[in-house]
């Protein structure tokens, strides 16, 4: 007599945009995508990052109603030609748990040593 054997049912498989979405609900990976995407120096990949990190924390409409700002504004302002006021950016990044914050860039200057 043979057995059976039972087949293990495979895993769902997950796109990689939806796993990146996922990772982007976790607020410290949300701040260091948008700060890579700020680094690059192109300000239409970071408005698209800042879309994509609100339809990771809950969705554009979510987002634009927490920020207070119309969602028809709203994705102009993070679709690529947008041009969005410092205002609604720091209200956006807070709709998802985020700030903007300015830190000092020593990258072409040499630190003094204070002993």
């Amino acid at each position: 007599m043979s057995k059976i054997k039972k087949r293990m049912p495979r895993p769902k498989s997950v796109s990689y945009d939806e796993s990146f979405l996922n990772a982007l609900r976790d607020p410290i990976e949300a701040a260091a995508y948008l700060n890579a995407e700020l680094q690059s120096g192109e300000i239409k990949y970071f408005l698209r990052a800042l879309r994509l990190v609100a339809e990771a924390q809950g969705g554009v409409k979510k987002a634009s109603e927490l920020a207070k700002i119309n969602r028809t504004s709203f994705y102009r302002m993070v679709s690529g030609q947008g041009n969005p006021t410092i205002s609604n950016i720091n209200a956006i990044l807070k709709s998802a748990n985020l700030k903007l914050a300015v830190i000092a860039n020593f990258a072409n200057k040499k630190i003094p040593l204070h002993y």
